[in-house]
């Protein structure tokens, strides 16, 4: 609706702006005819003066100072009235106009042969001013018009000046003249007929360039606003920054030479408390790169639901390419797999070398394999190495794209690693997001005003100092929630949750305490949070919907349930859950299935059994 509006707005002030330029076309014509005229008029007249002071014609200068100011000052009004008009100039008021025009220089022309005396032919000069100067602006039919009138009126005009004023001069010998005049005359109209004619064809080809290069303009904004729309869904696929995950902390940089580009990266939450960290390279730039780097995505994040080794998941991922794009595009890409432990599974796949800064030596290693692009080869999974390592606190790993190193300044000179290892070093005592920005603002102020040549990404990871703090209050949270010090535990607990580090372990031990102690409303907001973390949890969305059924929240115990069944077959505490919630919410012929369902699971079940009896009493 709004864009209708913008277009009938649009196409509204279109329409003003080319009445607008018709209207100051029209007055540009007037002004300029009457412009000429006033021209042949000074032309004719200083002819006339010459004359008389030759001795060529026997012309009182009185008559010629009057047929002076009559021509000059009538050309003059005209000129005047258009120029200081402020009404819009029609078609109908410029025709008019011009005809005024046009009788006032008959008329004048008639008076001028009659004073000319035995010159009169010298009139014919005036008529020819006027054809020249009014080449470009007459059609062959007005300037053949203008031909005949001046010929017809010259030869009148003599006819009365030689047989009724009684000048001297002989009729047959301005007759020959004024036919003298007629061939060049007519060829001047005709003229101004092709020049008419070619102005024309001129303008409807410029009209025709202006429409075509106003609908590429239109295409182009189009387009452009269809590219910022591309670059805001890409950008929206990647995972927002800074991130925190048991200990693991991460800012991500990213800077696309086009709109769209063909770096991304992720960070994907895996079983058993594991993350995959993954950043990645497509070959080429635009519109195609993102869309490889759409579909590579989406291949990293299926291969992690099913692989936790890095070399498996990009076996998977190169499958997957290979079968969905048949270019010869491919990827390059490091994959990193870190446990609870901090111990790092990696794989490279082409890609550039994993820097990883030491915080208690201040020493960068580099971590590498083999491995061929993903997507190029069928066999580009044999050549896949997988090797391990272990980061310590404060231990930092720095993942990029060549966009990052292979930047150049205005003396040509190349970022490189050397120089982004030493601004790693060098943020070695920041904490991550200064040392983010550090790494940023460095290599800003090298790169300054030079455009940059390819796609900029990289991330940087870090095992957060504070977390081992976070580890000893866990640790004697969990030692004694086993002991049954429940109000203890969850002081350590919630000191740990206090640290500021996101840490899904805490969560659910929070949840046990306050689920045991009866404190459901607690044990929801942290099973909440857990599943902020891990959504296809089962056995936390079980626990959830027995939350929320012993606070008599029936709807969404029922709903969390249900998800969980869904997601592992045949489980059942979440069936009696279900059931239960179901038949809370007066709906026991919902819950029959379900308890029908777990009875022939668990034909011993009494819950089952009791809920039933229940049902079928009250029908009853």
């Amino acid at each position: 609706m709004i864009c209708s509006q913008g277009r009938q707005a649009r196409s509204t002030m279109e329409k003003r702006d080319i009445s607008f330029d018709k209207h100051a076309r029209r007055r540009q014509i007037l002004l300029r005819n009457s412009s000429y005229i006033v021209l042949a008029y000074c032309i004719a007249i200083v002819a006339a003066f010459m004359a008389r002071i030759l001795g060529l014609a026997n012309i009182s200068y009185l008559w010629l100072s009057i047929i002076t100011a009559m021509a000059t000052g009538i050309s003059l009004v005209f000129f005047f009235i258009t120029r200081m008009s402020s009404k819009p100039i029609s078609s109908r008021y410029s025709f008019s106009f011009t005809l005024l025009q046009f009788i006032a220089w008959l008329i004048i022309h008639g008076i001028w042969v009659v004073i000319l005396n035995e010159v009169r032919s010298a009139a014919l000069l005036l008529a020819y001013m006027a054809l020249a100067f009014m080449l470009s602006s007459l059609t062959f039919v007005q300037a053949l018009v203008l031909v005949l009138a001046s010929a017809t009126l010259q030869i009148g005009a003599s006819a009365f000046a030689i047989t009724v004023l009684g000048q001297n001069g002989s009729l047959p010998f301005e007759m020959f003249y004024t036919g003298c005049f007629l061939p060049a005359a007519i060829f001047i109209a005709f003229l101004a007929g092709e020049f008419r004619r070619q102005r024309i064809e001129v303008k409807s080809a410029k009209r025709t360039s202006e429409t075509a290069l106003a609908n590429l303009k239109e295409r182009d904004l189009y387009i452009d606003k269809e590219m910022d729309i591309a670059s805001d869904i890409q950008r929206g696929i990647l995972p927002a920054t800074p991130i925190s995950y048991n200990g693991i902390s991460i800012e991500a940089f990213y800077r696309s030479m086009d709109k769209i580009g063909g770096d991304f990266f992720d960070i994907i939450p895996m079983s058993g408390g594991h993350v995959c960290i993954f950043i990645a390279d497509v070959s080429g730039h635009g519109i195609p790169a993102a869309f490889i780097s759409a579909i590579g995505k989406i291949s990293f994040i299926e291969a992690t639901q099913k692989n936790l080794f890095p070399r498996d998941i990009l076996t998977r991922v190169n499958t997957a390419l290979l079968e969905t794009i048949k270019t010869q595009d491919y990827l390059t890409a490091f994959v990193a797999v870190i446990s609870p432990s901090f111990e790092v599974f990696y794989t490279n796949a082409s890609h550039h070398k994993a820097m990883v800064l030491r915080k208690r030596t201040a020493e960068i290693e580099t971590w590498d394999t083999n491995g061929l692009f993903v997507g190029a080869l069928e066999n580009a999974g044999e050549t896949y190495e997988e090797k391990h390592d272990m980061l310590d606190f404060g231990d930092r790993m720095l993942l990029f794209t060549d966009g990052l190193v292979e930047a150049r300044n205005a003396n040509d000179e190349q970022f490189g690693l050397s120089m982004l290892q030493r601004t790693l070093v060098d943020s070695r005592d920041m904490n991550i997001r200064e040392a983010r920005t550090h790494i940023i603002r460095t290599w800003e102020e090298f790169v300054s005003d030079t455009p940059i040549r390819d796609d900029v990404t990289f991330l940087l990871i870090e095992v957060d100092p504070a977390y081992q703090e976070l580890i000893n209050h866990r640790n004697r949270g969990l030692e004694l929630m086993y002991n049954r010090n429940l109000d203890e535990a969850i002081v350590e607990l919630r000191a740990a949750m206090s640290l500021g580090t996101a840490d899904e372990q805490v969560h659910q031990l929070l949840a046990r305490c306050h689920m045991q102690k009866g404190e459901f409303a607690l044990a929801i907001e942290q099973l909440l949070l857990y599943l902020g973390l891990h959504s296809e949890d089962a056995d936390t969305l079980y626990k959830l919907s027995a939350a929320y059924f012993n606070v008599k929240d029936y709807e969404n115990a029922s709903k969390c349930a249900q998800k969980a069944c869904q997601l592992r077959k045949d489980f059942r505490g979440p069936l009696l859950v279900w059931a239960r919630a179901l038949e809370k919410l007066g709906k026991p012929g919902e819950a029959v299935p379900l308890l029908e369902k777990l009875l022939a699971l668990d034909p011993e079940n009494s819950s089952a059994k009791s809920g039933l009896s229940r049902i079928a009493a009250v029908a009853d």
